[in-house]
């Protein structure tokens, strides 16, 4: 959740996560050159470990996922980017109005980000974008009123998931594997520099800029402050 004083709070949570991992058993043992058996439950549960750090780290979803980003209010902007990508479609968007009721916002006032799902390997943020004459939704005050729900990923299979990307997770993987239960966040991010740089890549294509509140005062703030460009 964002904590900046003019930010918007909001939420990206998972709703449903993929069955299986982007790294099969059998070629992560061969990369480690470790052929006996008994570490197959730790390298089971080192390469989801894996998969969800690197996620955490760069805010992609590897493979394909149905999440949640909740909102306490609509944006001054007329944008709003959810926090995994790569996108491939937005399911609905859904809000709590004034009366407390929960509403469906019309497909029809918003067009989504990217307009095509297009797998990049470092895919930038989406989301939906307000089209000309339409405006958000007045909201219920309650934190999260406004939902977008989501699929994210670059696809159901490990092999729809960027080699590259794959030989970073393998990284962490490797550093599990290599500290065993002595591994710490520190030791875990000392990866060698051809990881660090996809993930810097990565963060990079994602990073995306924060909610301005709505009210009119605010607004004026930050731009007089340059709080944000």
């Amino acid at each position: 959740m964002t904590v900046g004083a003019y930010d918007i709070p909001y939420e990206d949570r998972l709703v449903t996560g993929p069955t299986i991992e982007p790294l099969d058993l059998e070629e992560v043992k061969k990369q480690r050159r470790f052929a006996a058996t008994s570490l197959d439950t730790l390298f089971d549960t080192w390469v989801s470990a894996a998969r969800q750090a690197f996620e955490e780290e760069t805010q992609l979803q590897l493979l394909t996922a149905t999440r949640v980003f909740l909102l306490d209010e609509c944006p001054a902007s007329n944008v709003i980017m959810v926090s995994r990508g790569p996108v491939q479609l937005i399911s609905a968007v859904t809000y709590i109005d004034g009366d407390g009721v929960e509403q469906t916002f019309d497909a029809a006032n918003y067009a989504v980000i990217p307009p095509v799902a297009v797998v990049d390997t470092y895919p930038q943020p989406g989301g939906i974008q307000l089209v000309s004459g339409s405006s958000w939704p007045s909201l219920d005050s309650r934190t999260q009123a406004m939902r977008i729900e989501y699929v994210a990923g670059f696809g159901a299979a490990p092999g729809d998931v960027p080699e590259i990307i794959k030989y970073a997770v393998m990284q962490y993987v490797g550093s599990f594997h290599r500290q065993g239960e002595e591994t710490t966040d520190k030791q875990v991010y000392t990866l060698p520099l051809g990881a660090q740089m996809v993930i810097r890549e990565a963060k990079g294509h994602m990073k995306r800029t924060v909610f301005p509140r709505r009210s009119a005062t605010a607004v004026a703030l930050l731009a007089a402050t340059s709080v944000y460009p």
